[in-house]
């Protein structure tokens, strides 16, 4: 019960800021087209927490908390379209507010099963062919 408990804040722990507010910066944004997989990755400075939201239609949305675009050239969309992929194109933006945060809008061919993965400060959304 112990190991449980402490494994459980270890967890909560490595999901919170390391400073409350602190800002991360969004890297870069990038693409990868496999025989079993379309990867899309975001690489951050720091580990971010985020919100996936499947809801939208044609879409998954990706927003990263007290996160900053790092450079305009990542505001720029990646056209994925040429690709035999479900991923059709990835754009990321800045929402203002009282919480900073980024927007990736990913958006998709048809529906199919993904996996949201993070890895340090790589965040990667795998979607199944």
């Amino acid at each position: 019960m112990r190991f449980a408990f402490a494994l459980l804040l270890a967890t909560a722990a490595m999901l919170q800021p390391a400073v409350a507010g602190e800002m991360r910066e969004l890297v870069w944004i990038g693409f990868q087209n496999s025989a079993d997989v379309a990867r899309v990755f975001v690489k951050t400075n720091e580990q971010v927490q985020y919100r996936v939201n499947d809801k939208a239609e044609g879409a998954l949305i990706l927003d990263l908390f007290d996160t900053r675009v790092q450079s305009r050239n990542h505001k720029r969309p990646l056209d994925t379209s040429q690709f035999d992929s479900p991923v059709l194109r990835i754009a990321a933006e800045e929402l203002e507010g009282a919480a900073r945060q980024v927007r990736i809008e990913i958006k998709l061919r048809n529906k199919v099963p993904y996996e949201v993965k993070q890895a340090g400060e790589v965040l990667s959304v795998d979607f199944k062919r």
